[in-house]
């Protein structure tokens, strides 16, 4: 699942060729035009699209994507994070027997760039729990009650590591270096 908001899908877009995986594209509240392009893109490439009308903030939408939301694992990938070209199949084969008390996957995150921001972003070692990148039992998530929705800064509020905290408690959010996203520049 992607977040989107003021840039077009397409340009980070995982090649998700699998009939078993679902993509769902939550978009909150883009311009008009950026809307009406990510719609097209979505149903080009068989994506359900989802607008949200109003921004609420990053954990409302992630919330509105686990409600929309079928499979057992939910994948957070932000809009401004770019895929490698081989997420999809390693995404799969991590996914793949992973032991009962594993509810949770954090991938690395490598920052484009080298400012303050990049280095807010970038999760190379693992146990930052950052939701630009992270996939988690998507029962679990409704279980514990979602992301809370208090948090609705535009900047790094602290939504995705107060999630963590919670579903830490049920069970082990495992580090996945092989699983690799780049975080673009802020803009």
């Amino acid at each position: 699942m992607c977040i989107s908001k003021g840039v077009p899908w397409r340009a980070h877009a995982p090649d998700c060729g699998r009939l078993d995986t679902e993509v769902l594209i939550v978009d909150d509240n883009s311009k008009p035009a950026i809307a009406r392009e990510n719609e097209a893109i979505c149903q080009e490439s068989g994506a359900r699209y989802v607008v949200v009308k109003t921004n609420r903030g990053a954990a409302a939408a992630r919330n509105t994507g686990i409600a929309g939301s079928r499979g057992e694992w939910v994948a957070f990938l932000d809009d401004d994070v770019c895929v490698t070209a081989d997420w999809h199949a390693r995404c799969q084969k991590v996914l793949h027997g992973l032991p009962a008390n594993v509810i949770g996957v954090e991938g690395k995150v490598v920052a484009f760039g080298s400012g303050l921001w990049d280095k807010e972003v970038e999760n190379v070692n693992g146990g930052l729990y950052l939701s630009c990148h992270m996939i988690l039992k998507r029962d679990l998530v409704q279980s514990i009650g979602g992301f809370d929705e208090n948090f609705k800064s535009r900047y790094p509020s602290g939504e995705d590591h107060e999630l963590a905290a919670r579903a830490l408690l049920r069970g082990d959010i495992v580090f996945e270096p092989g699983l690799c996203v780049r975080h673009l520049h802020a803009r």
